[in-house]
């Protein structure tokens, strides 16, 4: 289970501060320790959270919340500041010594520093209810399934999806069923959506672009199912409760096999091979000591027919 540093403190501050930084998947799995804080329990405590610039997003909708960039000029701002309780889960050099001051801050106060855990695959995100214009102008269903697929985010190049494998499985399930394919990424896989565009003969609908968090809930919840490597867009699918076929690297945590079994929603395939844990960070050395991807032991087969068998329950008339 994810932890947080818990930090109680005796002083006239009434506010609750959160600290939550990292890459976007890491800050969009720590939500799930919100849930605790937005119950009836502290529905009138003001809250504060800082993020990373590119993750403030996430946190909008929330009620009794400021939203602060970790930045320099927030660590000076809320340095002054006293507070209730702080909730600590930096995930950058920063952010961590932003938590280190505030915990030498509060030394001399009476206070009490805890690790509290919180249940994986739990998220706490309030979703725009109004439709977002550019998604439903974008994503037109006209009669035909809709299967998102995310073909990369800000991973290293030898931990995306090979484009060959994606071509080869639109495809294959496009042969069995009159289907058209969102596909989802940022803005630095644009080449891989024109290779793609290119090779495959499907009709195919691009949201790769750098939309904000809650546009991709929408543009994801329009879709009959998603497909996705382990990455931030396949726990937000997850957190709306979209059927998501997970497609996980070696050694990937997902939990013993009977909490695997317990997560709403998603359909999870995984290998495991005789190198390191994956690291998104770090090259794949796997791909270049074997001359293969990891992902050449899936089967396009199986992940089709799982993809056939979630769509054929779904009614889009």
């Amino acid at each position: 289970m994810p932890k947080y540093k818990l930090v109680s403190i005796a002083s006239s501050g009434s506010q609750l501060l959160f600290v939550i930084t990292g890459n976007r998947k890491k800050v969009f799995i720590d939500t799930g320790c919100l849930s605790k804080f937005y119950g009836w329990e502290y529905e009138t405590t003001e809250k504060i959270i800082v993020t990373d610039q590119e993750n403030m997003d996430i946190f909008h909708n929330l009620p009794k919340t400021k939203v602060y960039p970790m930045n320099p000029e927030t660590f000076l701002i809320l340095d002054q500041k006293f507070f209730w309780k702080i909730i600590m889960m930096p995930g950058t050099e920063l952010s961590q010594a932003f938590c280190e001051r505030l915990l030498s801050r509060s030394g001399s106060l009476n206070c009490s520093v805890v690790d509290e855990e919180f249940p994986d695959w739990q998220y706490h995100i309030i979703p725009t209810q109004h439709p977002i214009d550019i998604v439903h102008y974008r994503i037109k269903r006209k009669g035909s399934y809709l299967i998102g697929i995310n073909i990369g985010e800000e991973e290293h190049v030898t931990k995306k999806i090979p484009y060959t494998f994606l071509d080869d499985l639109m495809k294959h399930i496009s042969k069995q069923i009159d289907v058209k394919f969102v596909l989802f990424g940022t803005r630095y896989n644009h080449l891989r959506l024109d290779m793609i565009r290119r090779d495959s003969n499907v009709s195919i609908i691009s949201m790769v672009e750098d939309f904000d968090c809650h546009l991709m809930v929408q543009a994801i919840s329009m879709c009959d199912c998603f497909i996705s490597l382990n990455r931030f867009l396949l726990h937000l699918s997850l957190a709306i409760g979209q059927d998501t076929i997970g497609l996980f690297y070696n050694n990937e945590f997902l939990g013993n096999e009977e909490n695997e079994n317990m997560i709403p929603n998603l359909y999870p395939y995984s290998i495991t091979n005789n190198c390191d844990e994956c690291n998104d960070d770090m090259e794949c050395e796997f791909i270049y000591k074997m001359d293969r991807h990891c992902l050449d032991d899936f089967s396009i087969a199986d992940i089709s027919s799982t993809a056939l068998s979630i769509l054929a329950s779904k009614d889009i008339k």
